[in-house]
């Protein structure tokens, strides 16, 4: 169905405006509560399915939650991200500090002759 727009009052075609921008919000939200409610639904499966397992082996859930948080703990500790530098060597550009744990020699050396912390900063 067409509709020949170019004998439309611009009222009316204010109101057909107003209509289609309702329907389409209409129709989005019908198409975010559906796909919610996948969601709802495969969550639930995937939940069944969970238990069915940890009862076929005979685990019990919080046992399995103790044993992630151990895990992940180990995860942490492994990642060994460090700090970046906040420090620069004003002499070797190659030596840094992050600004934590005991001063490096050059930093103490360099504040002994007078060169203020600030200088040494990082720009970020």
């Amino acid at each position: 169905m067409t509709t020949d727009l170019s004998k439309m009052t611009v009222d009316k075609l204010h109101g057909l405006t107003k209509e289609i921008e309702k329907e389409i919000k209409t129709r989005e939200s019908e198409k975010k509560k559906a796909e919610d409610r996948e969601k709802r639904e495969q969550r639930r499966a995937i939940i069944k399915q969970m238990r069915d397992m940890l009862n076929e082996h005979e685990i019990d859930v919080e046992e399995l939650v103790s044993q992630q948080k151990r895990v992940s703990n180990k995860d942490k500790r492994k990642d060994g991200s460090k700090s970046p530098p906040k420090y620069r060597d004003p002499k070797d550009p190659n030596r840094t500090w992050t600004g934590k744990g005991r001063k490096p020699s050059w930093f103490s050396e360099a504040e002994g002759r007078g060169v203020p912390r600030t200088s040494m900063l990082i720009p970020e």
